[in-house]
Order: structure tokens, then C-alpha cells, then sequence
């Protein structure tokens, strides 16, 4: 007995240890560094300001607010010169060491996960408002001089542009835009031309009405450039701030754009009429403010036919654009004329229309076979009178883990609404609809929490929490989930928009497992079982880990750790 005894207590104190150690390293792995992004995914390790090469800026969480004993290495070797570091962001120097690999942040809590760069050659110039130099630190060149460069023919070339305001006609003077780029100005694949804000300082690009830069930023004009990088600026647009293309990376700018009606997005994207991948990133920009009450404006607005175009981790707030949507997939006759618009992501993104009513995103007109998803999103706020927050008349889409509050609207408005092929006098509807895992907290006058009208694709529906809507209607097809659940989320703090959930959350641990998401909006791992909604729990979830490449949210964004 004694014996048995002493071999109960012996397992009792291993099994205390165990967990002991268990917990340990799940609060180191809570706090251990993640890498979302970055804007440059290749560049020099020469030249530059003391000859350490390009800066590069990641994005990220857990960083630390200061650098302290933490480094980051670039393809194992250790990076040079930090003139930014926060808990979210880290700008470096490539320096001496830096070779092709993977970029990781290491701190006292761990390592990072790893995003892919590649160490090549390049021009690096540096530019002021009224420079007349030869582009080096000390002596820098005019935006005019840097354009002239890449009329040249310069490719994987990289200008940071310092403190100061740019208002002028830089290229193709006459197109109403600071900078009209054609295909002269394009890089190629791997060797992008980057237009960058210099770190820690505010290069402004505004239009003018003085000197006839009065609509656009970056506009696209014919033979529209490729393989450009703009970064970290502060863009104000009368109209549209940024038109992209093939190969563009938008990344980590404060844009305030559209205060005239114009038909247009802060964020455009090009017309594609082939089927090759355009890669298109556009990533953690914060778009706020534009003003231009005209529904036919949006905060990002992609044309139809792109293939490949990641839309994450922007903070869309208080623009008043009518009612929207925010993010508009709408290009004219896109159905007849079979514009497809494949391998869309919108994920991990914060709209906000609280402060003016409107939609967020709308999938109006695209080819037959177009698939968009939508995941990991929070979207905060009312839809106008009889509208709803989320939509789609075309295309397969499929929206999972996202993070509803406030959505619909009174008068037959929804949070979801997918529309029959005779709405607007469209010959065609919805392909395919899938909504899994989604918390959807009503707007307290809403209709409806998923709507559909006519001929429209019954809904696979599964795993959703639904609240805060009392008397539904017999149609509501939320009635199609079998695994819903019905209650309140229970928000860590509803008032400060904090949408992680408490441990004793009906949303923890009762979302299917999704093949496409293994990770939350902050960037913590799905648990096997994982939790409804854009927030893992933080009990169930498994922490940062390593390894994997993912992307990270604008300073403006209310992530929570």
C-alpha cells in the first residue's frame, strides 16, 4: 500500500511539473514575436545611406517597444542599423551580413515565424521636394530626377523620400495626377521599383490645384506600370490616391482621398483581361476621411479579371461615402464579357462605418467563376436604411471567421443579403455562398441576420454565433445552420471595440476547423478546435508559433494582443 501510495504521489508531482512547464511555454509562445509583413521583398545590402543597403520595414506584434538585446536576421545573418523599432513595427538596414533566406525578429520571448526576401542589386536614391543632387543621403535628387531614372530603364530600384510636401506633376505632366506611371517606369518580377517615405519622417503627396496635380496621386494611364512598391506615406487625394497593377505592393500608408464625387476608389486596381496571376498587395494602409457622399466611391476598389489580389489588414474608418460598400467589386458588364476574378483574399481587415452608416463589402458585378474570400475581418456598424452590411449578385464567395457587431439595418436590412439574378436587371446571381464560423451581432433594428432574395443560391451555413436580433423572420437563413449557436459573444469590452472574446465565451472552441485559416486576426494559431469569429481565444489558442508567413495590421488598427 505504502508502495502504491508513494507511486500516486510520484505521478501526481511529474503531471504538476508537466503542466507547470506546459503553461510556461504557452505564455512564452502568447508573447513570442510575429512577423505579418513587409514592404520590401527584395533589395540591395550595398549602397544607400553608409553603405548598409536598403531599409526595410516590417510589420508585426510582440516586438518589444524597444530593441533592447533583440535582433533580426535576414537569411541568418544579423541586420544592420535600427532607426524605428516599436511592439508593431521594426525598420532596419540590410547590411553586410544579409543574404537571400528569410527575415525573423529574436527576442527574450523566442523567435518569429519567417517571411521569404531576397538579398539581389539595386539602386538606392534618396529624395527631397526641391532636391537638385546626385540622390545620395547627403545630396539628394528632386522626385522629377528619380523619374528621370527609371525613364531610363532602371529596374529594382529604391528611392526614400524625406520629410516634405509633394504636390507637383512628376510624370507625364497634363493627367492631373503627382505621378502618372506607364509602362516606362514599370520593374520586373523580383526587381520592383519602390517609391518609399524615408524612416521615421512624413513625406506628404497631396494633389494641388496649383500645379494641375488636382485629382490622383499614383493614377494608371495606358501600358499602366508594373512591379512598383509604395510605402509608408501620407497621401491626400482630391479624388483617387493610388491606382495599382501588376505586381504592386501598397503598403503602410495614411490615405485621406475622394472628396469629390468621382466614381473611383482611394485604391484602384487595374482592367485585366488575362488569366496569369498579378499578385497585388494591399496591405495595412489606413484609408480615412474622404467625403465625397457618393455611394459610386469606395475605399477600395478593384476592377474586374485580377487573379491573385490579397486585400489585409487595411483600418477603413469614417469615410462618408454614402452607402458604399467600402470594398466594391463592380465592373460593368464584367458577366458578359467574362472579366473572372479569381484568388481574391480579404482577411484580417477593420471597416468601420459607425460613424456613417454604409455597406462594407459588396461583390456586385464579376465573370462567371470569380471566387472571393472573405475571413478574419471585423466590421463595425449599421448599413443604411433597408441595406446590409455585407452583399454579393455574383461570383462564389465565402465568408469565414469574421467578426460582425453592429451590422444590418432596420427596413429589411441584414448583415448578409445575396440577391436573386433578376435584382437590377442583372441576367445572372451568385455561384456559390459558404458562411462558416462567423460571429454575427446584430444591429438591434435589424430584419434579418443572412437575407436572400429570389433565384439566389441557397447558403451553406454552419457554426455561426447569431445575436441581437429579437423576432426573426421564417425566411432568415441563419435557420439553415444546424450547429449554431444562439447568445451573446461575450466581448472582452464592447465599448473599446475590443472583440477578442472572454474565456467563457460561447464562440470559444465551437467553430469548424477551415483548411484555409490557421491563424487569427492577431496572428495567434487556430486551435484544432477552433473558436468562432476574427479571435481565437486565448485560452484555446496556440499561440504565435513559427514558421509560417503571414501578414499585419496599420498602426491606426485596433489590434488586440
Amino acid at each position: 500500500m505504502r508502495r502504491n501510495h508513494f507511486i500516486i504521489l510520484y505521478s501526481a508531482f511529474f503531471c504538476f511539473i508537466w503542466l507547470l512547464v506546459s503553461f510556461s511555454s504557452m505564455a512564452v509562445a502568447a508573447s513570442s514575436p510575429v512577423i505579418f509583413y513587409s514592404d520590401l521583398t527584395s533589395g540591395p545590402r550595398s549602397g544607400g545611406q553608409d553603405d548598409k543597403g536598403a531599409f526595410v520595414t516590417i510589420w508585426g506584434k510582440h516586438f518589444g517597444q524597444t530593441k533592447g538585446a533583440s535582433k533580426v536576421t535576414v537569411g541568418g545573418g544579423l541586420a544592420d542599423n535600427y532607426p524605428e523599432w516599436s511592439d508593431q513595427k521594426i525598420c532596419f538596414q540590410l547590411g553586410e551580413n544579409a543574404v537571400s533566406g528569410d527575415i525573423v525578429v529574436i527576442t527574450e520571448e523566442g523567435s518569429s515565424n519567417r517571411i521569404p526576401f531576397n538579398v539581389r542589386p539595386g539602386n538606392i536614391y534618396f529624395v527631397t521636394p526641391n532636391g537638385s543632387g546626385t540622390g545620395t543621403v547627403t545630396n539628394p535628387f528632386s522626385p522629377s530626377d528619380y523619374i528621370a531614372k527609371l525613364e531610363n530603364g532602371e529596374k529594382g530600384a529604391t528611392a526614400y523620400f524625406r520629410t516634405g510636401t509633394y504636390s507637383e506633376q512628376y510624370a507625364h505632366p497634363g493627367w492631373h495626377a503627382n505621378f502618372c506611371l506607364t509602362d516606362e517606369y514599370s520593374g520586373t518580377n523580383g526587381n520592383e521599383n519602390a517609391f518609399i517615405a524615408y524612416p521615421g519622417e512624413i513625406a506628404k503627396i497631396t494633389t494641388s490645384s496649383s500645379s494641375g496635380a488636382d485629382r490622383s496621386n499614383f493614377r494608371l494611364y495606358s501600358n499602366p506600370a508594373q512591379y512598383i512598391v509604395v510605402s509608408k506615406f501620407t497621401f491626400y487625394a482630391e479624388n483617387a490616391s493610388i491606382g495599382g497593377h501588376t505586381g504592386w505592393r501598397i503598403v503602410g500608408n495614411d490615405i485621406n482621398a475622394i472628396h469629390a464625387p468621382s466614381a473611383s476608389g482611394a485604391i484602384n486596381t487595374g482592367l485585366y483581361q488575362d488569366a496569369t496571376p498579378h499578385n497585388i498587395y494591399i496591405y495595412g494602409n489606413e484609408i480615412r476621411d474622404g467625403s465625397s457622399g457618393n455611394k459610386l466611391d469606395h475605399a477600395i476598389y478593384p476592377s474586374s479579371g485580377v487573379n491573385y489580389l490579397y486585400i489585409g489588414w487595411n483600418y477603413i474608418h469614417d469615410n462618408n461615402f454614402s452607402a458604399g460598400p467600402m470594398i466594391s467589386f463592380n465592373c460593368n458588364d464584367a458577366y458578359n464579357k467574362n472579366l473572372v476574378s479569381k484568388n481574391i483574399f480579404i482577411h484580417d481587415n477593420q471597416i468601420d462605418v459607425s460613424s456613417y452608416p454604409a455597406r462594407a463589402i459588396g461583390v456586385f458585378e464579376t465573370g462567371q467563376g470569380s471566387t472571393i474570400y472573405e475571413y478574419n475581418n471585423v466590421i463595425i456598424g449599421a448599413a443604411p436604411n433597408g441595406s446590409c452590411s455585407v452583399y454579393a449578385m455574383s461570383g462564389n464567395i465565402h465568408y469565414l471567421n469574421n467578426t460582425f457587431f453592429h451590422a444590418g439595418a432596420d427596413n429589411l436590412g441584414a448583415t448578409l443579403c445575396f440577391y436573386s439574378s433578376t435584382m437590377y436587371g442583372h441576367d445572372y446571381k451568385p455561384e456559390s455562398i459558404e458562411i462558416k464560423n462567423n460571429i454575427i451581432y446584430a444591429n438591434d433594428v435589424a430584419s434579418y441576420y443572412i437575407r436572400r432574395t429570389g433565384d439566389a443560391p441557397i447558403p451553406i451555413v454552419s457554426h455561426n454565433l447569431f445575436y441581437n436580433i429579437t423576432n426573426t423572420r421564417d425566411d432568415d437563413q441563419y435557420l439553415l445552420d444546424q450547429d449554431k449557436v444562439m447568445a451573446d459573444p461575450l466581448f472582452v469590452n464592447v465599448t473599446e471595440h475590443d472583440f477578442r472574446l472572454q474565456d467563457d465565451s460561447p464562440a470559444s472552441g465551437n467553430g469548424q476547423q477551415l483548411t484555409l485559416i490557421s491563424r487569427d486576426i492577431a496572428g495567434n494559431i487556430r486551435s484544432l478546435n477552433p473558436s468562432i469569429g476574427a479571435y481565437e481565444s486565448e485560452s484555446r489558442g496556440g499561440g504565435n508559433g513559427s514558421g509560417s508567413t503571414i501578414l499585419s495590421p496599420p498602426s491606426g488598427f485596433k489590434l488586440q494582443n
